[in-house]
């Protein structure tokens, strides 16, 4: 059964003296527009990274009237995460992008959408 991978960088971050910054206004509001985005979506899980900036936009863009919360505990995420960190790196380049892959199991997967700002506009 084919699924839909949801890639998000995380929002923009405040500076970069902090080793783990949090996000800026800028970002919040970001994260805000990225969940407005995403409302429709029904995803399985949400599995923001280990920084406080992913979790952030996590929990903001899911406060968004999505429905959805952050979490680590499904079967599509946890299969994802498995796979090397290096197959994922620059599938996101510009904050609060979206990424979409469809993915069936297989290797690879299909490419949706990349790198996508436009709820930013």
């Amino acid at each position: 059964m084919a699924a839909r991978l949801y890639l998000v960088r995380h929002a923009e971050a405040v500076g970069q003296e902090d080793i783990d910054p949090g996000l800026s206004d800028r970002g919040r509001a970001q994260a805000q527009a990225l969940g407005g985005r995403l409302a429709s979506v029904r995803p399985a899980g949400i599995l923001p990274g280990p920084r406080r900036r992913a979790a952030e936009t996590a929990r903001i863009g899911s406060g968004s009237g999505t429905g959805w919360t952050a979490s680590r505990s499904t079967s599509a995420t946890r299969r994802a995460s498995t796979h090397p960190t290096w197959r994922w790196l620059r599938l996101a380049s510009a904050n609060a992008s979206l990424t979409i892959l469809r993915w069936d199991g297989g290797e690879p997967g299909a490419l949706v959408s990349f790198d996508d700002t436009g709820h930013l506009a």
